[in-house]
């Protein structure tokens, strides 16, 4: 009896292992989308990252500074006072 009960556990331990194969392909699928994630995400800290230091070069280095959005930024004073407006195209 205990032979047949073992016997039995073995076999549903073997077939359920066998199919685990089929597990990997989903997630080198998702590693493979995580990995893009992720490099998009890096070259996006990047360019922001070197917009700021560049808008930190034209508008000074204790200035602040505001994206408006269409390639130009808005510098301004220590206190936020407006000051220039930059065009910031080779960094967007």
């Amino acid at each position: 009896m205990n032979t047949l009960i073992n016997s039995s556990i073995v076999v549903a331990i073997l077939s359920v292992l066998s199919c685990s194969y089929m597990l990997d392909v989903e997630t080198r699928e998702a590693d493979h989308i995580q990995a893009k994630m992720l490099d998009d995400a890096i070259k996006e800290e990047r360019q922001r990252v070197r917009f700021e230091l560049s808008a930190r070069k034209v508008c000074g280095e204790n200035a602040g500074f505001v994206d408006l959005g269409n390639g130009s930024i808005q510098c301004k004073t220590k206190r936020g006072a407006n000051t220039i407006v930059a065009t910031m195209e080779n960094f967007k």
